[in-house]
């Protein structure tokens, strides 16, 4: 039990990473490709989604760094871990999905070799969640 904080804050770490990675191949994807004859980046539609993206990815990374902080100086509590934990999780999977709807989930296929990777982080808290609740 001395050692569920940290893996936990672990966890949210990793979930942080997903989301930034997620944003920053969507983001060079939409500024790269284009629909309808003019840039996907020019939708007002993608720059509100990827605003929002970013957004979240922010706040977690803030949320997460003063986490680590905590943990450093070894006042992080098993509560706040559990917080970062299920919070980090719920947002990378929200922005794993924003970022696959605004690329057109074609970008999966074309530009990331190591996809299967991307979704798993966002993915597996869920599943556990809903195994333990059946």
């Amino acid at each position: 039990m001395e050692q569920l904080p940290q893996e936990r804050l672990l966890v949210a770490v990793s979930n942080v990473a997903a989301m930034e990675f997620c944003l920053t191949e969507t983001l060079r994807y939409v500024r790269d490709r284009s629909a309808f004859g003019r840039p996907i980046w020019g939708f007002q539609n993608t720059k509100f989604k990827m605003a929002e993206v970013a957004t979240e990815a922010r706040v977690a990374r803030a949320f997460v760094d003063e986490c680590i902080e905590l943990h450093l100086d070894g006042k992080l509590d098993i509560p706040t871990a559990a917080m970062a934990k299920l919070w980090c999780s719920e947002r990378a999977q929200r922005v794993a999905d924003a970022c696959l709807q605004a690329a057109r989930r074609v970008w999966l296929h074309e530009r990331v070799p190591h996809r299967p990777r991307l979704g798993r982080p966002a993915r597996l808290p869920d599943l556990r969640r809903q195994a333990r609740r059946s």
